[in-house]
C-alpha cells in the first residue's frame, strides 16, 4: 500500500506532467480507493487491539479545523460521485480534547458509510457545534436510510446493511467493521455514538 500511495502522490506532484481528463479521473479514483483501503486497514488494526480492552487514547487539545482538514478528500469523492458534501462550517475557533488520529478515522468511517448509501444528486453533511463543554460531530444525509429493526445492530462487529437487500448499487459493499470501531473509539473518549434513520 505504501508503494501505491507513493506512486500516486509522485504523479500528482509532477508539474510537467501532461494528463488528459481520463487520467485525471483515474488518479482521483486511485486516491479515493487508497483512502478507503487505508481506513479499512486502520479499522482492522485498531479493532484487534480494542477487543483486548479499552483502546489507548492519546488525547491532546486540537483545533477542530485541523481535524476537518484531514477530511477534505471527501470533496473530491463528492465531485467524482456527483453528490453535495458540506462540512465543518463555523468550526474555525473550536478546540477539543481528543486523539486526533482516532477521531479523524471515526469521521472517515461515518462519511464513507454515508457516501456508500447515497446516490447521485444526494447530500452529505458533517456538522460541528458546541454542546456544553463538548464538541459534537453529526453526519447526516438524505440517502436510503436503515430499517428500524436493524438500527440496534449497526454497531455490532461484521454487521452490514448490505445483507439486508435494501442496497442495489455495487459501490455500497462493506465489511461491517467501521461502525463497531467508531463506537469503541467514541466511548473510550467518554462520549457516545448515536444513530437515527428513516428508511
Amino acid at each position: 500500500l505504501a508503494t501505491v500511495i507513493s506512486v500516486i502522490k509522485l504523479y500528482e506532484r509532477r508539474k510537467d506532467a501532461v494528463i488528459d481528463r481520463h487520467e485525471i479521473n483515474l488518479l482521483r479514483a486511485l486516491s479515493i480507493s487508497e483512502k478507503r483501503l487505508n481506513s479499512l486497514i486502520g479499522n482492522l488494526l485498531h479493532l484487534g487491539t480494542m477487543k483486548e480492552g479499552m483502546p489507548e487514547i492519546n488525547s491532546a487539545v486540537v483545533r477542530v479545523s485541523d481535524i476537518c482538514k484531514e477530511l477534505s478528500w471527501f470533496e473530491v469523492l463528492a465531485q467524482h460521485e456527483k453528490k453535495t458534501f458540506v462540512y465543518c462550517k463555523g468550526c474555525e475557533t473550536m478546540h477539543a480534547l481528543a486523539d486526533k488520529e482516532l477521531i479523524v478515522r471515526v469521521l472517515e468511517n461515518l462519511l464513507i458509510n454515508s457516501f456508500k448509501h447515497t446516490r447521485e444528486g444526494d447530500e452529505i453533511h458533517l456538522e460541528v457545534d458546541k454542546l456544553n463543554d463538548y464538541v459534537r460531530f453529526a453526519v447526516h444525509d438524505n440517502g436510503e436510510g436503515i430499517p428500524h429493526e436493524y438500527i440496534e445492530h449497526v454497531f455490532d462487529s461484521l454487521f452490514t446493511t448490505d445483507r439486508i437487500g435494501e442496497v442495489k448499487h455495487a459501490a455500497s459493499t462493506g465489511t461491517g467493521l467501521g461502525l463497531a470501531f467508531c463506537k469503541m473509539v467514541v466511548e473510550a473518549h467518554g462520549s457516545e455514538l448515536k444513530v437515527e434513520s428513516e428508511p
